[in-house]
């Protein structure tokens, strides 16, 4: 669970990542003070909750698709 976890940390990053970028692109282009200070700090916290959420969410599937088969007696 934990190395799959830490392995799926690097996509969750790239993707919150480029959705950040992107977003930040578009609101400079609407204005440019939504770029920067406040605006900015608030938009990296909101893209670190939803990868956190991602990271959960797959948490949760793991346990849900793969987790009955390890707890089944005699499932190797």
């Amino acid at each position: 669970m934990r190395g799959v976890l830490l392995l799926a940390t690097i996509p969750v990053a790239i993707i919150a990542n480029s959705g950040r970028v992107t977003l930040t692109g578009i609101l400079s282009e609407i204005n440019t003070e939504w770029a920067q200070g406040f605006f900015h700090s608030l938009e990296g916290w909101i893209i670190f909750a939803i990868a956190l959420v991602l990271l959960g969410g797959l948490h949760v599937l793991i346990n849900r698709f793969a987790g009955k088969n390890a707890e089944e007696p005699g499932v190797v």
